[in-house]
């Protein structure tokens, strides 16, 4: 059977050609690593395009399928919720313009969330800014200030009808 120009050129492409197997090995390794670029513009490309479709208001489950979390993501999510509860909303009712952009700077708000919450082992820090702890802080901030005028309009709708209901009584 005789071999076709493709397998040839194949053959080729993979032969040592007087190269050491050092130089093979790094050549994988640079190519493996190429790779994992790829699949990350590839997962950030397809977050973008989902994230264009949708406009209504996100559950953590709907920002679980957009931004394509695994399982230790999502826990690192639950992490990140916490924190924003128990301590950023209570310091920063709101947060500047500009908050949701990654900045390496010392005084930026990247660095310091950095500071305060700690990424999954193994996890690049700018990916997970923008796939898990932008969209977790956006949504909690979105729950908690809607709960707040909920709230707010509770209890001055309560003394908006006692206060009628008086005045009322008096007539």
């Amino acid at each position: 059977m005789e071999a076709s120009e493709d397998d040839n050129e194949y053959d080729e492409d993979y032969k040592d050609n007087g190269r050491s197997h050092d130089a093979l090995l790094r050549k994988i390794g640079m190519l493996c690593q190429r790779c994992i670029e790829n699949e990350r513009l590839i997962k950030r490309l397809k977050m973008e395009l989902r994230l264009s479709k949708s406009t209504a208001r996100q559950t953590k489950r709907q920002i679980r399928i957009d931004y394509d979390w695994d399982g230790k993501e999502a826990n690192f999510a639950d992490s990140v919720l916490s924190f924003v509860k128990e301590y950023l909303f209570p310091h920063f009712k709101f947060l500047k313009d500009g908050w949701i952009d990654y900045d390496k700077g010392q005084d930026s708000f990247s660095t310091f969330v950095q500071g305060k919450v700690q990424i999954p082992e193994g996890a690049e820090y700018k990916d997970q800014w923008e796939r898990v702890i932008c969209p977790t802080i956006q949504a909690k901030y979105v729950t908690i200030r809607c709960n707040l005028n909920n709230e707010i309009q509770r209890t001055y709708k309560s003394k908006f009808i006692q206060l009628r209901t008086m005045l009322f009584q008096h007539y």
